[in-house]
């Protein structure tokens, strides 16, 4: 089951508006920068098996890497996270940057499907014929223009 799937049914039979998730007394979490919860997240932790090395700071972490890597735009990555476009490229550009290969690559351009150009009649050197020639330019170009090693 989903993360999703699994807070869908928690919430169930809950108002629209009740807070998704409970302190141990069945009331919303306090939102306070004095609140602690680091004790209920590591019972939690250690409730679902996961590495007690997990931090509460690893949730929007691993989140924001998720969505970028599920193709979900920067901008919409930032606002769901309550963050900036700049705040993300700057901490997880490494991410950006690795994926940015793989994402962009299937729209390079494939030169193996791009027409060749014809040849003016007065260039073709005669005897031959001018896709020959065209065929021959092009590859003479596209030769000239790889990195030389």
């Amino acid at each position: 089951m989903t993360l999703a799937g699994k807070l869908a049914q928690e919430c169930r039979d809950r108002p629209a508006e009740a807070p998704l998730l409970l302190a141990p007394d069945g009331k919303a979490w306090r939102h306070s920068r004095h609140a602690n919860h680091h004790a209920l997240f590591e019972e939690a932790i250690k409730r679902a098996g996961i590495n007690p090395a997990t931090t509460l700071y690893h949730l929007p972490h691993s989140s924001i890497v998720r969505t970028l890597l599920n193709d979900v735009p920067i901008a919409v990555v930032a606002r769901l996270h309550d963050t900036s476009v700049k705040q993300i490229e700057s901490h997880y550009g490494a991410y950006i940057a690795d994926y940015a290969d793989d994402v962009s690559r299937p729209a390079l351009l494939d030169i193996s499907t791009v027409p060749l150009l014809p040849t003016p009649a007065s260039e073709v050197p005669h005897g031959e014929s001018a896709a020959s020639v065209s065929k021959q330019t092009s590859d003479e170009a596209l030769y000239e223009s790889l990195p030389k090693r």
